[in-house]
């Protein structure tokens, strides 16, 4: 059976994209006979890029002006913060998408002929996003065949409002009952020593750090409980380990997956031939 093992970059595309990646993931996905996406995958996905697109909704909210959200988004753009940067800008490119064949009289129909544009443009962007981030999470279930390798530890709360702004709480892991990957990990040292050492031959960069001492701890300490941060730091890693022998990894980043896949003889596609 041809069977694919699916990262968080394929339910981001899937889930928030407009563009052509949105299309190059659902048509690699149909290549398949089965689809598996982990539970790790969504907590990924709520505590990043949902989480993200929350945040430029927000915004809107607070300020209450389309300019003004967008001189918050400005303002992020010159910080490190370059993933929230790129999904809140996805974001306003969802809100482009979704009000460009709007016609004058159909916005004077509903805000009224002395409606001011800026009002107008904040009402429209945040109702897309508000909408995009609920279907979304609805949806996040359904993407593949099935998703497996629950985690006791994360709870899966819906989004919620509190005076007209979206929260996703919890987006951790529930550490006062310990971390359920914990045990599996300090069983796969063989495979975590090959890992780290393709980690240290890999370029830096600062999730490759991130990954690597978590990766390093483990090894030294394998019977100490993994905190809800330095599960999110394995990331990638995640998948290489736990994704079964007889699947490919299906992933949009193939320049981190590749190497550590085959470090463990694991196969890696991506939805993008060129990639």
């Amino acid at each position: 059976m041809n069977k694919a093992f699916v990262d968080t970059t394929i339910l981001t595309d899937i889930l928030l994209k407009v563009s052509n990646k949105r299309t190059q993931a659902s048509e690699a996905l149909k290549k398949y006979d089965s689809t598996e996406l982990p539970l790790y995958a969504i907590k990924e996905f709520k505590a990043g890029p949902l989480r993200n697109m929350v945040w430029m909704y927000n915004k809107f909210h607070q300020t209450k002006s389309f300019e003004k959200a967008l001189r918050c988004l400005q303002t992020i753009s010159q910080s490190p913060k370059k993933y929230l940067t790129a999904t809140a800008i996805e974001s306003m490119v969802l809100g482009a998408h979704n009000i460009k064949n709007l016609s004058t009289q159909d916005l004077v129909d509903k805000y009224g002929p002395n409606a001011k544009l800026d009002f107008v443009l904040k009402d429209r962007f945040k109702y897309t996003i508000k909408t995009k981030v609920l279907v979304a999470w609805n949806k996040r279930r359904k993407v593949t065949s099935s998703v497996c390798q629950e985690l006791f530890c994360f709870k899966e709360r819906n989004p919620y409002e509190i005076d007209g702004q979206l929260f996703l709480d919890p987006m951790k892991c529930d550490e006062d009952e310990g971390c359920c990957l914990s045990l599996q990990l300090k069983d796969r040292l063989e495979d975590l020593v090959k890992i780290r050492e393709t980690l240290e031959s890999m370029p830096v960069k600062p999730e490759t750090q991130r990954r690597l001492r978590v990766i390093r701890g483990i090894i030294r300490k394998p019977k100490s409980l993994l905190t809800d941060k330095q599960c999110r730091d394995l990331g990638d890693i995640y998948f290489v380990l736990f994704s079964p022998k007889d699947s490919v990894i299906l992933t949009t980043n193939t320049s981190d997956f590749v190497p550590l896949a085959s470090s463990l003889s694991k196969r890696v596609e991506s939805p993008n031939p060129l990639d």
